[in-house]
């Protein structure tokens, strides 16, 4: 999903977030540097992607209604920590939150998420997989700033914005723990066979996703589904390359988790 500012007269995108839940508390999981963002009081909107056409939105938040929990807000905005969770009150939920909408369970996944068997392999591609070996992929989901559109006035209101989630398949190739925090670095290959977008500012707070499963006749069959990072950082395209830093799964499950048992 998506924060957008509201004014008078118009919308702006603000950061990108996912829909989770740690037990009873239902939350979303962003960047912190995302959360400063946004208003300490009045409305802001919601992005809610929808499967196939947009449709006119009508949820918001009173910020005066939720919690914000900073996790790391690191001085130096490439390096991190940065992280945190815009806690929603058990009504605001309710009322807010379409009932199609799912929240991500941490506490179920998080065995999965921290397994050791599950670990980034960074040696390279080795020898081609064979059907029923183990193969793993990762995508990286946000709302590009540069995907804010004026759409055709619809529902009464004469001007409407759009906004565009996307989803795109990339490889991690690196990963770093400092301090307790640890890092994924996800590449972004600006070649020929190139479809996303110029820039990834937007897609802060967004997520990284795990894809682990096997070959079966040379198709990719997903068998696990990881909530396995938070971008926050892009570096500048270097030859063809970009670099998102996102933070890893023990940022997320054991961090953000377990130092802020008592604020759910």
């Amino acid at each position: 999903m998506g924060f957008v500012l509201l004014d008078e007269n118009t919308a702006r995108f603000c950061g990108s977030g996912t829909l989770v839940s740690i037990g009873e508390t239902k939350a979303i999981l962003t960047a912190g540097h995302v959360l400063g963002a946004l208003p300490q009081t009045g409305r802001i909107g919601l992005a809610l992607p929808t499967r196939y056409e947009p449709t006119v939105g009508s949820e918001c938040l009173l910020m005066e209604h939720v919690t914000r929990v900073y996790f790391g807000r690191g001085e130096n905005g490439s390096d991190g920590p940065d992280l945190g969770l815009l806690v929603l009150p058990d009504l605001v939920a309710s009322k807010v939150i379409p009932s199609t909408k799912t929240f991500y369970n941490l506490l179920l996944r998080r065995e999965a998420a921290l397994d050791r068997q599950r670990a980034i392999d960074r040696d390279g591609p080795g020898k081609p997989a064979s059907d029923g070996d183990p193969t793993e992929s990762w995508i990286l989901v946000g709302t590009p700033a540069e995907s804010e559109s004026a759409g055709p006035p619809q529902a009464g209101f004469d001007q409407v914005k759009e906004f565009e989630g996307q989803a795109g398949l990339g490889a991690v190739v690196s990963a770093s723990t400092v301090e307790g925090f640890d890092y994924l670095g996800f590449s972004a290959k600006y070649d020929e066979n190139y479809e996303g977008p110029g820039s990834f500012e937007g897609y802060s707070g967004g997520s990284l996703w795990h894809l682990r499963g096997v070959l079966d006749k040379g198709e990719f069959v997903v068998k696990d589904w990881i909530l396995s990072g938070v971008p926050f950082w892009q570096s500048a395209v270097t030859g063809s390359e970009r670099i998102i830093t996102c933070h890893g799964p023990k940022s997320i499950f054991e961090r953000l988790i377990d130092k802020n048992q008592n604020k759910f």
